[in-house]
């Protein structure tokens, strides 16, 4: 997530200056501003699949948790009662 942000801002900041820009086989100088934004995500399209990637496997870890914490809590129940009878 930081490299993407960290990217996205070197790029929106460099793409008002005199630099050359290839992207998608087309060479960009000095973009108009209207399409600054758009070009630079597109540059750091990949950073952007690794957060997407990150973000997605966190939230499935999360997840797991969750049911791993709701089985502990039914083997709990299940000590309970075995332990009062």
């Amino acid at each position: 997530m930081k490299m993407y942000d960290k990217n996205l801002a070197i790029a929106l900041a460099t793409l008002g200056h005199a630099e050359n820009y290839e992207l998608a086989g087309k060479t960009y100088k000095q973009p108009p501003i209207t399409i600054r934004k758009a070009i630079a995500k597109g540059m750091c399209a990949d950073f952007l699949e690794e957060k997407e990637i990150a973000d997605s496997d966190y939230k499935a870890c999360i997840s797991n948790l969750e049911a791993l914490k709701a089985q502990l809590n039914g083997y709990q129940s299940i000590y309970k009662h075995l332990d009062s009878v």
